[in-house]
């Protein structure tokens, strides 16, 4: 289920982090993204969401989530292949800010 309509989205450190809430991640969240998130996660008010990407369908706004569907659409010509129904994969080399897989992941590929 979904706590809200706001994602954040977090260095490596960070999730390493949130992944140990309840154990002994609680300090850390706190000193890496502040007490107001530390706080709402351990309220309730905020969740946290392992794996999702920018763009991702729980992320998505009405407009952007018709401009995927869009991608999709254009990208349906490809074939598919491979049993896990990835139409091709593709390499993201030097991927600093991962843009370029905001591009291919909606045509169907698998990074």
């Amino acid at each position: 289920g979904s706590c809200g309509h706001v994602a954040l989205h977090v260095s490596h450190e960070a999730a390493l982090a949130l992944e140990r809430v309840g154990r002994d991640g609680e300090e850390e969240v706190s000193a890496l993204l502040g007490m107001a998130v530390a706080t709402g996660l351990k309220q309730g008010r905020l969740c946290w969401v392992p794996g999702l990407r920018p763009l991702s369908q729980p992320c998505r706004t009405p407009a952007e989530d018709a401009r995927v569907q869009a991608w999709q659409r254009r990208g349906a010509g490809f074939e598919t292949g491979g049993s896990q129904g990835f139409r091709f994969r593709f390499v993201e080399l030097f991927a600093g800010i991962g843009g370029f897989r905001l591009g291919l992941a909606p045509l169907g590929g698998r990074c």
